[in-house]
């Protein structure tokens, strides 16, 4: 057997799942992060939203429509 090649192939497997679950993580934290600052009348920069002018674009991440 290739037990050299077996443990290369499990310890790439094993760090693509672990940035896979990062991945989610970080996204989860995110979606929290900007659902606190919106519970709290909080644009992402810390403004108060209503005093942002440029808070639909902080929350949506940049994506806006013409």
């Amino acid at each position: 057997m290739d037990w050299v090649g077996i443990a290369i192939k499990e310890t790439f497997e094993g760090i693509a799942r672990q940035q896979k679950l990062n991945a989610e993580l970080e996204a989860e934290r995110l979606s929290g992060l900007q659902d606190q600052h919106e519970d709290d009348g909080l644009c992402t920069c810390g403004e108060p939203l209503d005093a942002c002018p440029d808070a639909y674009e902080h929350l949506s991440g940049g994506a806006w429509w013409k």
